[in-house]
């Protein structure tokens, strides 16, 4: 998958945020400190520091959906994240975003707060963020 096509993805599934450019993802893909998991249904992306890991992203085409492909790229980014030392790790996900709060929960992340008016939606308004936490 490619920056453009990883660009075109992110704005299929998340219409109402901001998108990220084509060229983002191709700055993001050469980070160190970025690990991506990419197939032709989506992509997952997190990153680290020391012992700590943050899931950034999961992103699955919506014809491949509710078929095991985001627990799959889950399950990947957090083998790699142990395998490099990271004892936690965190993520931020939409408030409405009952789809992937399942997925976390389902996969021992638990929930540790909230962050108010997190995400900027392209009609200005705002969503909380919910924030999870799983301790390898």
């Amino acid at each position: 998958m490619t920056p453009y096509k990883m660009s075109e993805l992110h704005s299929r599934c998340m219409p109402n945020y901001q998108n990220w450019s084509a060229d983002y993802y191709r700055t993001l893909l050469k980070s160190k400190n970025s690990i991506f998991h990419i197939e032709e249904f989506g992509f997952g992306f997190a990153r680290f520091s020391k012992d700590e890991g943050e899931i950034i992203m999961i992103m699955i085409d919506p014809s491949f959906r509710h078929k095991g492909r985001g627990t799959l790229l889950l399950k990947k980014l957090l083998d790699d994240l142990k395998s490099i030392g990271c004892k936690k790790i965190f993520l931020e996900v939409g408030s409405n975003n009952e789809g992937a709060i399942a997925l976390y929960k389902k996969n021992n992340f638990e929930k540790i707060g909230e962050r108010k008016e997190y995400y900027s939606l392209k009609t200005g308004g705002k969503l909380n963020a919910l924030v999870f936490q799983k301790v390898l």
